[in-house]
């Protein structure tokens, strides 16, 4: 029983010499605090910015397909912008969504331009995005609470046939034409997962030159070169 207590506590010490000496350890908390502090600061002081910038934003006179894409940045997004990464479904990095571009939807990429890159997708991008990483969200009525993959024409009849979309490649004409079923079909669509960049710290890079470089117009990204690589 003694010898059992013994070995135990040299692993305690051992443990502890891996995590380092309490001082050490406290002073590292410390420091992630106030790093964590001073990035939520800075993420604060530039949603400010953004979103006197709206104020002069040249409001889109047509309507665009949009495809917007997550990316790393600030760890803790201020308020309103995580309301609005919410709002357009983007919880995490590496997830896109189709959008349609407004003077609403305009005003707020405007707002969450440090935490997104978007830029309009060519035929095959939307198709490709579709095809492959397509999704539908399961319904209310569904017996298991998972996201359906698009390679069955019955299940997308069974969903959008009221709107006249019969098969997946209808969902590809509706998205890309921006048709009347727009809003309908991205709805019950899950956001695309996409595979990590192979430059993951290259969108980020990007996104921060548009922040950074704010003007009277909403500047558009040429996803095609980053969508290839992550479809």
């Amino acid at each position: 029983m003694v010898r059992t207590q013994r070995t135990h506590n040299k692993g305690q010490g051992r443990n502890r010499k891996a995590r380092g000496p309490p001082g050490i350890r406290s002073f590292n908390r410390l420091e992630n605090i106030l790093a964590g502090g001073r990035e939520a600061d800075t993420a604060r002081a530039i949603e400010n910015r953004m979103a006197r910038s709206i104020q002069k934003l040249e409001l889109p006179q047509e309507h665009k397909l949009l495809f917007v894409i997550r990316v790393e940045s600030y760890r803790f997004p201020p308020r309103t912008t995580a309301k609005i990464l919410k709002l357009m479904r983007l919880h995490k990095v590496n997830t896109g969504v189709f959008i349609r571009l407004t003077p609403v939807t305009a005003a707020m990429l405007q707002y969450i331009r440090p935490y997104v890159v978007f830029g309009e997708p060519d035929l095959q991008s939307v198709r490709d995005l579709v095809f492959k990483r397509g999704f539908f969200l399961p319904t209310e009525t569904s017996a298991d609470a998972i996201n359906l993959p698009l390679n069955n024409n019955k299940v997308v009849e069974d969903r959008l046939g009221e709107h006249n979309i019969i098969c997946v490649e209808d969902i590809v004409h509706e998205i890309a034409a921006l048709g009347p079923a727009f809003k309908e079909v991205c709805r019950c669509m899950a956001p695309f997962t996409l595979k990590p960049f192979k430059q993951p710290k290259l969108l980020s890079k990007i996104a921060r030159h548009y922040t950074n470089k704010i003007g009277p117009s909403l500047e558009l990204v040429n996803l095609s070169r980053y969508l290839s690589q992550m479809i």
